[in-house]
């Protein structure tokens, strides 16, 4: 990884690869720090450790099952996550259906009401109860 790291600097530094000025040095900065500051070796050790540590834990019984769990939990989660976004697309859906009704409805009463007039030949007044909607 240092082989390639310090290729990548060489790379940057003879301007084969191209960067801006700003970006150019903080990749520098950051090879610098990862490269030179021994961080390779230091990520690989605590990385051996965990993985150590990991092994023991899932070597318990207990640790097993509450991976287990965790991962059920985890799925079931998803699956309501899922259901939710499907619940509130469909609660769109019918509310925008209900407006449109609501309209339809409206404009029918209006259209009655001026049927009314016509066939009563006198003002005629249309009284909606919107107990319902």
């Amino acid at each position: 990884m240092k082989s390639v790291l310090a290729n990548m600097r060489q790379a940057v530094e003879r301007k084969k690869f191209v960067l801006k000025q700003r970006e150019e040095r903080k990749v520098l900065e950051r090879i610098d720090n990862v490269a030179e500051k021994n961080s390779l070796g230091r990520i690989h050790r605590e990385a051996t450790t965990l993985l150590g540590e990991r092994r023991t834990y899932l070597q318990n019984p207990e640790c097993v099952e509450l991976v287990r769990a965790y991962r059920e939990k985890k799925q079931d989660l998803k699956k309501l996550q899922l259901q939710h976004v499907d619940l509130e697309r469909r609660s769109k859906l019918l509310s925008e259906k209900a407006e449109t009704l609501r309209n339809s409805f409206v404009q029918f009463t209006k259209e009655t009401g001026q049927l009314a007039e016509k066939l009563a030949k006198k003002p005629v007044r249309v009284k909606l109860d919107q107990g319902g909607l």
